[in-house]
């Protein structure tokens, strides 16, 4: 077939205008604040905010306080209400002394009050900057987006990394749900916060199966947390994570996976190995009911034979994945079941039946069709498409609009002459499926209208629903099966 083409703000200014006609700057009693309203009846308030510590600043980066003292083992020690050049500890001393992050090593960085190494901080800790922070990509924040909402955290704090295609939080420790992945500008890769936006909010780790409500969840102890066995604890199409333990959509087909991996049961991972005829399957995971066995097939996925996980497993036309029984069904849920382009999924039943797709145009027809556009329905085309005539008669197509068209190939051989009906008036439904509206000349050169063609003397694959060229005959008068492409 040819197709044609809530944001929280840290401060508010407050201007009140009052009313009245004193006059002169009058003092206004009340309040730990001193207020005073001058002529222009505007209230002026001289707040103090208490919360906010004076620094005595001595001095503002390490530089200054190395050029100061001729030496490079000074710092600037940045503490909650003293910045003053100190020189700490040296390194490898039990203090472990240290004027910037590149003294610690990796696992640790410089603390800016006690110039000491310390380790680097877990999520949700109190942090200064990024390079406090465990974990690659790994940011200190205070305020993110998170489902389109700006939301400001109490503090700034460590959050681990987190894509945001899947936007997946792997915390260790962290019950699951307790950290959602959230954006903070890179178009890929977001953040993991708590999902209350305060670290202070605890969620109840689990220390047993029979801690978990959900169906088919058991307990990962070491995690604290409940979460999927396998892709059977899910809902149908999802996958189980296998480091999270939690349900979420998987890969469709190999081509979302990197190389070297395929999409088996919603994961993307290495192909499988072995059969299960030969009882030497290796690579597929995962429980499955009392009876059934894993299979792999030829291109390394995963497979139970007489069981299925996600729609792509029932590979029948017209069946689904039934989400109880993960059994294969007649019927259909969705189009993809009806594994066809043509046919849609009718879902007035139960379950759905798989109807012919209404059609939009000469284009999603079948060859010799066009589309009925007020029902939706590909009905074969009216007209002698395709029909042998003879160019020497006086009206070889029974009307002076259809053109009777001889056709030769490359080398001059004469491959008949058939009739081709003008194109349509409707500039998107030109011809029937299979043929396109050209412009053709007579022998003189000479314009003689444009009409529908197709090379009428090829065999269609496939078959067409009017005008198609007859099976081929061999040499020895038997009917050949082979068919050639249309054009």
């Amino acid at each position: 077939m040819r197709l044609f083409p809530v944001t929280a703000f840290a401060g508010v200014m407050m201007l009140l205008v009052a009313c009245g006609n004193g006059s002169g700057d009058q003092d206004v009693v009340g309040g730990d604040n001193n207020v005073t309203r001058p002529d222009n009846g505007t209230i002026n308030f001289d707040v103090v905010n208490p919360d906010i510590p004076t620094i005595n600043k001595e001095c503002q980066t390490n530089l200054e306080c190395q050029e100061k003292n001729g030496g490079e083992w000074w710092a600037c020690q940045k503490c909650e209400t003293e910045w003053k050049c100190v020189q700490p500890a040296a390194m490898g001393e039990p203090g472990w002394g240290c004027v910037e992050n590149v003294n610690c090593g990796s696992e640790a960085y410089c603390h800016s009050c006690e110039n000491v190494c310390k380790p680097l901080l877990e999520a949700c800790q109190t942090c200064e900057n990024d390079e406090q922070c465990a974990g690659q990509m790994s940011h200190c924040v205070d305020k993110v987006n998170y489902q389109g909402v700006e939301s400001e955290l109490p503090g700034k704090i460590c959050a681990p990394w987190c894509p945001l295609s899947t936007k997946v939080c792997a915390v260790p420790g962290a019950p699951q749900g307790s950290y959602v992945c959230a954006d903070i500008g890179d178009a890929s890769n977001g953040v993991c916060v708590p999902a209350t936006m305060n670290c202070d909010s605890t969620i109840e780790k689990c220390e047993s199966d029979e801690d978990c409500e959900q169906e088919g969840f058991k307990c990962y102890t070491d995690l604290g947390i409940c979460g999927c066995r396998d892709a059977l604890s899910c809902e149908l199409g999802q996958a189980c994570h296998p480091v999270t333990h939690q349900c979420m959509m998987g890969c469709a087909d190999d081509n979302e996976c990197g190389n070297g991996t395929v999409c088996s049961q919603g994961l993307c991972v290495p192909p499988c190995t072995g059969t299960l005829e030969k009882q030497n399957v290796q690579g597929c995971t995962g429980t499955v009911p009392d009876g059934y066995m894993w299979d792999c097939d030829e291109t390394g996925h995963c497979f139970v034979p007489g069981m299925c996980f996600q729609p792509s497993d029932c590979k029948e036309p017209a069946t689904y994945c039934d989400a109880e029984t993960h059994k294969c069904l007649s019927g259909c849920m969705f189009d993809f079941d009806c594994k066809t382009f043509s046919q849609i999924c009718d879902t007035t039943t139960n379950p759905g039946t798989c109807i012919r797709r209404p059609c939009k145009g000469n284009y999603s027809c079948s060859c010799g069709e066009v589309c009925e556009l007020t029902q939706g329905e590909c009905q074969t085309a009216e007209g002698n498409y395709c029909a042998v005539c003879d160019q020497q008669a006086d009206d070889p197509c029974g009307n002076e609009d259809t053109l009777c068209i001889g056709f030769q190939d490359k080398d001059g051989n004469d491959m008949g002459s058939y009739c081709m009906p003008p194109c349509s008036s409707d500039p998107d439904n030109l011809c029937p499926q299979g043929w396109q509206c050209q412009e053709v000349k007579n022998q003189d050169g000479s314009p003689a209208g444009k009409v529908c063609v197709r090379h009428c003397y090829q065999k269609v694959a496939g078959g067409c629903a009017m005008g198609d060229a007859p099976d081929p005959q061999p040499a020895d008068g038997t009917t050949s099966e082979t068919a050639t492409a249309d054009m």
